[in-house]
């Protein structure tokens, strides 16, 4: 899970790490207002532009914010009301081995209100706090790029995963 919203993002009162309701309502109202201005926000905020502005290039920012401006009007603001999902009751449920990759300074999703919490939720959780880092984790940190994480991903698998048996084996006898 890389930047993963679970378990529950908004507060109530019986999931206080989560995050004010009225912030929810806030980026609603800026959507309607001018949803451009609101993804220009939220690209900043999802790549920490103002502390590591030298991670993403103008350009791949624009392409960003481009897919962002071809949604639906609709959509943009629908979309809010998806992140407010609370998986806390099916995540006790997975079964496999989980490994969460997320920013300590993730100003989309705060890692407090998420990762953080998923090490009590799942069994089988490995948690990879990237210190200082944003929610978009894929073009990596300090040159960690997203080649570096699937290198680092199919190590962390690949120490978990038995050895396949030779290759006889597998063909059957004979």
């Amino acid at each position: 899970l890389l930047g993963a919203i679970p378990p529950y993002l908004r507060k109530t009162d019986d999931n206080p790490e989560g995050v004010d309701g009225e912030v929810f309502e806030q980026i609603e109202a800026a959507i309607v207002k001018d949803r451009y201005a609101w993804f220009k926000d939220f690209f900043d905020n999802f790549y920490n532009t103002d502390k590591l502005p030298k991670r993403i290039s103008e350009q791949a920012w624009q392409a960003s914010f481009n897919v962002a401006a071809g949604a639906s009007p609709f959509a943009s603001y629908a979309c809010v009301d998806t992140w407010l999902t609370d998986f806390r009751g099916d995540l006790p449920k997975i079964d496999v081995p989980v490994l969460v990759v997320h920013g300590t300074d993730d100003r989309i999703l705060p890692f407090e209100a998420t990762a953080a919490r998923l090490p009590d939720l799942i069994d089988d959780v490995e948690l990879v706090a990237v210190e200082g880092g944003p929610q978009e984790q894929a073009r990596g940190q300090r040159g960690r790029g997203l080649e570096r994480l699937w290198i680092d991903l199919v190590d962390r698998v690949g120490r978990r995963v038995p050895p396949a048996p030779p290759d006889h084996a597998r063909r059957g006898a004979g």
